[in-house]
């Protein structure tokens, strides 16, 4: 019994510098969700606006909604997941100023649909803690997505002809860099920026023929939201 109460000062003070560590280092075996929004700016072909490029993908600025969690095994390292959506309506506009100049002088109608996607990707963390309230995370992540090709019709002097929706899953690339700033003991503000990289294969069928072709689709996402480390 003696030596057993003999322990009870060291074990004390044990949890006493554990719970200092835990006070002191934000991030140290936590874990991180965050929530996130913002516009999403379209990159390459896909925000092309050139008819003559056959990858034109006529794409706006659009809308990004993020769920990212992350789980430190390390100090500095963390497994990291995201779940997102994003979505880009068309440029109407440039798409007709492009048909008139194709058929001059000819009657057109033209209705669009959007692009978008949705999915999960996930890898690895770093962070660095420029203080103990602010912090910067920076991650590689892949997994799957599953991409919309919009749905077009144009009528031309009295004939429509419609490109069908269709829907592709692919292997997107993530790249991003977050900066957090605690306000409390467990909540943070946090902005973000991502670049994304995807190129799934769609199937349509005009005019009774079918014919498959890759759309590259990159953006770059940013987002601002809040977190809850626990």
């Amino acid at each position: 019994m003696k030596k057993i109460l003999s322990l009870l000062p060291v074990l004390a003070l044990a949890c006493f510098i554990a719970q200092g560590q835990e006070q002191t280092v934000g991030h140290q075996k936590t874990s991180l969700l965050t929530l996130a929004g913002g516009p999403s700016f379209p990159l390459g072909d896909c925000s092309s606006t050139d008819l003559s490029n056959e990858n034109a993908g006529f794409a706006k600025i659009g809308c990004n909604v993020d769920l990212q969690g992350a789980y430190y095994f390390t100090k500095n390292m963390a497994l990291t997941g995201s779940a997102f959506f994003s979505q880009y309506s068309l440029d109407e506009q440039r798409l007709r100023d492009q048909f008139a100049q194709e058929f001059p002088g000819s009657q057109f109608t033209l209705s669009t649909d959007h692009w978008q996607y949705y999915g999960v990707v996930v890898g690895p963390m770093v962070t660095l803690d420029l203080s103990p309230r602010v912090l910067f995370d920076f991650d590689f992540m892949t997994g799957v997505v599953n991409a919309n090709c919009p749905k077009m019709e144009v009528s031309l002097e009295g004939t429509q002809v419609t490109q069908p929706k269709d829907w592709a899953i692919a292997v997107p690339i993530r790249i991003g860099t977050t900066a957090r700033l605690q306000i409390g003991k467990k909540a943070y503000l946090a902005a973000r920026a991502n670049y994304i990289y995807m190129r799934p294969e769609f199937e349509t069928t005009v005019a009774g023929e079918t014919s498959k072709f890759e759309q590259q689709i990159t953006a770059a996402n940013l987002t601002f939201g809040v977190g809850v480390r626990f």
